[in-house]
């Protein structure tokens, strides 16, 4: 007999019964038309109408990346402008957001004559140009919201409108006589940092004056062990304020809360407002009732966070994310002043973009405007709940958690209405829009948020612990619920250049961030090349990022990767997403959406799922046919709660208006609400709404029962593949360099890559008139595997990203309401599976991959000529194809660029008898990094991956034929060479470089480089037969 998951439930069949009442058994066909959208969608960007084949074969403008181009040191000219922005439109950008980046103290680093200074007018000239040759060549830009990459801020905020925290001192005075004393002012001990000021340390605005008596069961307490954080050492209240109690809202200081008995506890009618009583000095006059008593003198400081990384001129405070006021300033000294800059005619149009992105300012739990904005939201005055931001516990442990909870909500409804709201309307104002990088880390709803941004970002890293991950169910559940048809990444985010990255080392993880929802790359980072003759040139501080550049030697020939990309984002961007669970967060802050690793109950790979939060529970989800369904078409077939007993009564409600109408509900019955207003009768509410209403929500189920029941297979399966989460990380070399430019002695290991996935990935979107699978090989092998998706009645197409191929597929077969498809994937290969058209399976079947049959190599000698100035002779002659990095002559031995290899190649005779259905491929083997092959003066699409095959079938000819076979490497070669020469003897040069190299000579090696081949004709047949 099965073991009973919770005691009154035996079997999941049992459990199940609520279910199968509201007649939800019935099977889930995807060729049932979803509910249309509501007028919601026409003000949301996501749409089910759309043709997948004009967008796959012609990617739109939205489809093509962008590039975070920073500009370092003030280093910026105007032949660099327009040599980054030419590079990028050759590779088919579609824009780039401006960053001012520098550092105090880096003025060794500027090497121009005219410094364009933060917010200098060869700055905002500079800009201007940028935006007028961004037009010139079709494309846009956008500007980072201050100086640096984070966050708001700048010269102009003044303490009064920069972000503030509540501070407090202590009295104790025994009661029953008159008073006459100088209260002590709170003690600001703010400190200088890099990215903090304290010439503001001594701004200080008093907020209140408190007294309240001391509790009996605090025991003999002075003011020398009164200090907030140890008056009460079995108490931790959950205020989301700095470690312990108070400041900075990081939810890792939080602890749970514990019971306090009565005695520990200070009645809110004991707590006596004092504030008329201080006079300016800090003198009060007061006569307090009998006993000891003690009094609380608050004020609000700065918290002396400034724009980062940026230089002294462009530092300033934090602007006040509470206060509207603060953010119309920082708005009119920088984004406003650049679109003055420009113009009416290019602000809007190619200025298109204010964007706010990394968020290192911390919280801040104070505002001139936070008391009345609180009292407006919750309906009471917050004042004498002070104390219990400072760990007093006021009324009982409860009342101050209900108080709190009500406080962090209001902080973040400020963020929202404040900060995000008054940005994007000052930037739509302007005709532009307002992309956001995820803000969780706070005191945050992580979701919430996206609701007011127009473009949602996220991030993801190389190598970096993990970060990004974390990031990719934040952007794409906040796009997906809120209606965004774009989830844009800053992309290869990493830390240290490792000098080695090419197209195929990124696309296995920028698959996985593409299969987590990721629809639009922001390359990560362009340093913009002041010096376009000078390579590799500028980095970001030698330390962050993935090189993009115009300078990389393979930049010219890998535009078939961006191209890749650009189909690949142009699919993913149509329709909506496909996923069959959802999972709601809670209401307690800060929250987070959840990684799949931690969803609660699990969900299997098969699955897809989102996350969803309390705002768009209440104004976004309605029920139909057995579905929770979003007003852009969006829909789940089943919501999971968390597990906790707290809960509003209106999420109450429309939890139970879900259920009665048939949407599966799993989760715990809570009976206790979270916010002091209402307080106790919510409780009450609370209870009698779920007792009303929550008859079909059932526990002790998973998500998979609950599908499985309603019969709703897998979305996707890969038959008989281990779907464990897989750990890839490789162990490098780190480079030399560090943040601060200097060299490491310790040369430790780095990872070269490290992220986690499934040995496959894939994402699943819908249209009105069609369905298609993004599905990715995660390994760096070839594949044979059959995947099932959950569609029938239509006719499978095979879409290649890579090639822009689209074709039916011709061996294929149903099963259990599923169509199974053999694939083969070659290493980090991808694919979009389309069902479009009616079909049904083929009587006889074609195999839907080709065979491959080596007819000849090509054997003897080589001319390589090389790139000029790069420390190569011009030409050498090689008797067979070896790796560059194993030739004797040491400028070829540590070559970095292009080398040019050449011959003329005889076609074997079968080469010239291709018949259909059969293609000749020049295969050439080992190949680092990317090749480009022109045969009989016809240039071909460069190939970025293995296998490094190209069409030639209808190029070859008879007698000898003219190969021409370029082939780019990386900078590590060159670099590595360079490191034992004296500046003036060296190839490359980049700014920041201190002790002029990131690796050590003699240590280092070369890496393998250039045509390794061999290179052979290879016939590939497609109809099954050789």
């Amino acid at each position: 007999m099965p073991t009973p998951l919770l005691p009154g439930h035996s079997t999941a069949k049992e459990r199940l019964k609520p279910l199968a009442v509201l007649g939800l058994a019935a099977s889930f066909a995807l060729g049932t038309p979803l509910p249309a959208a509501s007028d919601h969608a026409a003000i949301t960007q996501t749409s089910l109408q759309s043709d997948i084949e004009s967008h796959f074969r012609n990617p739109d403008e939205e489809a093509r990346p962008w590039a975070f181009w920073y500009w370092l040191s003030g280093n910026v000219t105007p032949e660099g402008i327009t040599y980054d922005l030419e590079a990028m439109s050759r590779a088919g950008l579609g824009g780039a957001y401006i960053f001012a980046i520098d550092r105090p103290g880096y003025e060794q680093y500027v090497k121009v004559d005219q410094p364009a200074t933060a917010n200098s007018e060869r700055f905002w000239d500079m800009v201007k140009f940028a935006v007028q040759e961004a037009d010139r060549l079709g494309m846009r830009i956008a500007l980072n919201a201050c100086d640096g990459w984070a966050l708001a801020g700048g010269p102009w905020i003044t303490p009064e409108l920069s972000m503030q925290n509540l501070i407090s001192s202590t009295t104790i005075v025994e009661g029953g006589k008159p008073l006459n004393l100088r209260l002590k002012q709170p003690e600001n001990d703010l400190k200088a940092g890099m990215w903090k000021l304290d010439q503001y340390k001594d701004y200080y605005r008093d907020v209140a004056v408190l007294a309240y008596p001391v509790a009996p069961g605090w025991g003999d307490i002075s003011e020398d062990n009164l200090k907030p954080a140890q008056l009460i050492t079995d108490v931790d209240i959950k205020n989301g304020m700095k470690s312990p109690r108070f400041g900075t809202a990081q939810a890792a200081n939080w602890t749970p809360g514990v019971r306090v008995t009565p005695d520990k506890t200070v009645p809110l009618d004991k707590v006596i407002d004092l504030s008329g009583q201080m006079d300016e000095n800090g003198d009060l006059q007061w006569t307090p009732p009998p006993g000891r008593w003690i009094i609380q003198r608050f004020g609000s400081v700065t918290t002396g966070e400034t724009n980062r990384p940026t230089s002294l001129i462009g530092m300033g405070l934090e602007a006040d994310k509470l206060n509207p006021e603060a953010i119309r300033v920082q708005f009119e000294n920088w984004y406003g002043q650049a679109v003055e800059k420009v113009g009416p005619e290019l602000a809007g149009k190619v200025l298109s973009m204010n964007h706010s992105d990394s968020w290192e300012c911390g919280s801040q739990n104070w505002s001139p405007v936070l008391r009345d904005e609180f009292i407006r939201r919750r309906g009471y005055d917050p004042v004498k709940y002070l104390p219990a931001m400072t760990g007093i516990p006021i009324g009982s442990a409860e009342e101050s958690e209900r108080f709190l909870w009500d406080f962090r909500r209001t902080v973040y409804d400020l963020i929202l209405d404040s900060f995000f709201r008054t940005s994007v309307e000052l930037t739509n104002e302007t005709g532009g829009t307002y992309s956001s990088e995820t803000m969780a880390g706070i005191l945050t709803d992580s979701l919430e948020f996206y609701r007011e941004v127009d473009v949602p970002m996220n991030e993801f890293w190389i190598a970096s612990h993990g970060q990004g991950s974390a990031m990719y169910p934040r952007g794409s559940s906040g796009a997906h619920i809120y209606g965004k048809r774009f989830v844009q990444a800053e992309a290869f985010t990493e830390r240290v250049i490792k000098w080695t990255e090419d197209p195929y080392f990124l696309k296995a993880l920028g698959d996985f961030s593409f299969a987590n929802g990721i629809n639009r790359f922001a390359l990560h980072v362009w340093a913009h090349q002041a010096f376009p003759d000078r390579v590799p040139g500028v980095t970001l501080f030698n330390v962050y990022g993935t090189a993009f550049s115009g300078n990389q030697p393979w930049h010219d020939l890998a535009r078939p990767w961006y191209d890749y990309l650009r189909r690949s984002q142009a699919m993913l961007q149509q329709g909506i997403p496909v996923a069959d669970a959802c999972y709601f967060i809670g209401e307690e802050l800060p929250n987070d959406a959840i990684q799949r690793q931690d969803l609660n109950p699990a969900l299997p790979f098969g699955y897809d799922y989102d996350c969803i939060n309390r705002d768009a529970l209440l104004t976004r989800a309605s029920a139909k046919n057995g579905r929770m369904v979003l007003p852009d078409g969006v829909s789940y077939g089943v919501l999971v709660l968390p597990n906790s007993m707290r809960m509003s009564p209106e999420v109450a409600a429309k939890i139970g208006e879900l259920a009665t109408a048939g949407v599966p509900v799993i989760g715990p019955r809570p009976n206790v609400t979270y916010s002091l207003t209402d307080y106790p009768e919510s409780d009450r509410k609370l209870q009698s709404i779920v007792s009303k209403t929550w008859g079909n929500v059932v526990q002790g189920v998973t998500p998979t029962e609950v599908l499985q029941a309603n019969n709703t297979p897998f979305d996707v399966e890969f038959i008989g593949a281990d779907m464990s989460w897989v750990h890839r990380g490789k162990k490098v070399k780190k480079n030399n360099a560090s943040w601060n430019g200097g060299s490491d002695p310790e040369h430790k290991p780095e990872l070269e890559m490290e992220y986690s996935s499934p040995t496959f990935a894939s994402i699943h979107r819908r249209t009105e008139d069609a369905d298609f699978y993004f599905v990715s090989n995660q390994e760096l092998e070839d594949r044979d595997i059959e995947v099932a998706f959950r569609v029938t009645g239509r006719q499978p197409e095979l879409w290649h990203p890579e090639t822009g191929e689209m074709r039916p597929l011709t061996d294929w077969r149903v099963e259990d309401g599923r169509t199974i498809i053999p694939l083969t994937f070659t290493p980090a290969e991808s694919y979009f599976i389309v069902f479009r058209e009616a079909g049904e399976p083929p009587a006889k079947t074609v195999a839907n991959f080709g065979d491959y049959q080596t007819l000849g190599t090509v054997e003897g000698a080589w001319t390589v000529d090389f790139q000029p100035g790069r420390g190569a002779p011009d030409q050498i002659e090689l008797p067979a194809l070896a790796s560059l990095s194993e030739n004797s002559d040491e400028g070829v031995k540590y070559f970095s660029g292009v080398a040019t290899y050449s011959r003329q190649i005889t076609a074997p005779d079968a080469a010239l008898k291709s018949k259909h259905g059969e293609r000749i491929l020049l295969d050439l083997g080992e190949v680092q990094n990317v090749a480009e092959v022109t045969l009989n003066g016809k240039a071909l699409p460069a190939v970025w991956k293995p296998p490094f095959r190209v069409d030639v079938t209808n190029v070859i000819q008879p007698g000898e034929n003219t190969v021409e076979i370029k082939v780019a490497n990386t900078w590590k070669n060159r670099l590595i060479a360079d490191a034992a020469l004296a500046p003036d003897e060296r190839v490359t040069w980049t700014l920041f470089r201190e002790k002029e190299g990131w690796f050590k000579p003699g240590k280092d090696k070369p890496i393998p480089a250039g045509l390794i081949g061999p290179v052979s004709f290879v016939k590939e047949t497609r109809d099954g037969t050789h």
